[in-house]
């Protein structure tokens, strides 16, 4: 995975497995990141989906964590979406789901 040196597309996830952190993007700049999520299920309950900023490119810690699916969730069909977080250069979009069929797609602008 290349770093994310410029405002843009910082990258995109599928999520196909429920409750495994899936790395979305690394980040080679610090940015100020906008999340979006989609709900590919056409039916069911919300999906709770999370969001962490780590340094590992391994697996996000318990504090890295900045988001945990809300209490209205993403509803099937649904999308959401999540901005204004700074990031700094160097650390890594993670996102997992409490069910699979989850789309996510990062973006940054490059803070001055």
């Amino acid at each position: 995975m290349t770093a994310v040196t410029q405002s843009g597309v910082i990258g995109t996830a599928d999520i196909t497995t429920p409750n495994v952190p899936v790395l979305v993007g690394q980040l080679g700049a610090a940015m100020t990141v906008q999340l979006l999520m989609l709900n590919r299920n056409l039916t069911g309950t919300a999906a709770k989906v999370q969001f962490a900023i780590s340094t590992s490119a391994i697996t996000p810690g318990n504090a890295d964590w900045v988001d945990f699916g809300g209490p209205q969730g993403v509803p099937a069909k649904g999308s959401r979406d999540r901005g204004g977080i700074a990031c700094g250069a160097n650390e890594y979009i993670w996102a997992q789901s409490d069910t699979a069929n989850i789309s996510v797609r990062a973006g940054g602008v490059l803070l001055p």
